[in-house]
């Protein structure tokens, strides 16, 4: 890896961090999830997100080279990761609605848009979200989610993964300078 492409894998893990905080906010605030002691927003979020990020760029080696992605088409991939990350505030008490969506999403991805790599990446990302945020919601108690009806977590959260995993793939891949910009 270059020098470059580490700074740019940096810089994104830093984007990624402040975006992901401030939806973290913004579903903290309409009810997608709560804190267990109802004390002041966990700031050690931007950390978990930040260092997420970095770890998710450094193993996308695993899924195959970085992939070509078009300038065009980048708008178009943060539009729908940026829809993907806020759909939940929109609907924070409908799980069931929540994860039709999610799991459309991913559906029509992987086979409209499928990439070679893309379908273990978004197994991947939904047993890795299960794996870490399971257990801080079902054996520690961190937090909350009020309208996961059917598990510790709602059922959308996995399918909700894979396709942010999707969409981080793209953007790590224009980052690592294999296209886009």
């Amino acid at each position: 890896m270059t020098r470059v492409t580490r700074s740019r894998l940096v810089a994104l893990a830093a984007i990624g961090a402040v975006a992901g905080t401030l939806a973290e906010g913004l579903h903290l605030r309409t009810g997608v999830w709560a804190l267990s002691d109802a004390g002041a927003f966990p700031w050690w979020i931007a950390a978990v997100y930040f260092f997420g990020f970095l770890g998710f760029g450094l193993a996308l080696r695993r899924f195959g080279p970085p992939l070509e992605v078009r300038p065009g088409r980048l708008g178009l991939e943060l539009a729908a990761f940026a829809a993907l990350l806020l759909a939940p505030s929109a609907m924070p008490e409908q799980e069931l609605a929540m994860t039709a969506l999610a799991t459309g999403w991913v559906a029509l991805r992987l086979v409209a848009f499928r990439a070679p790599g893309d379908v273990p990446l978004a197994l991947g990302a939904a047993a890795a979200n299960l794996a870490i945020e399971w257990p801080l919601v079902a054996l520690v108690g961190l937090y909350r989610y009020p309208s996961a009806h059917f598990l510790a977590v709602p059922l959308w959260l996995f399918p909700f993964w894979a396709g942010l995993g999707l969409g981080l793939r793209r953007f790590f891949s224009a980052a690592a300078g294999t296209g886009g910009r």
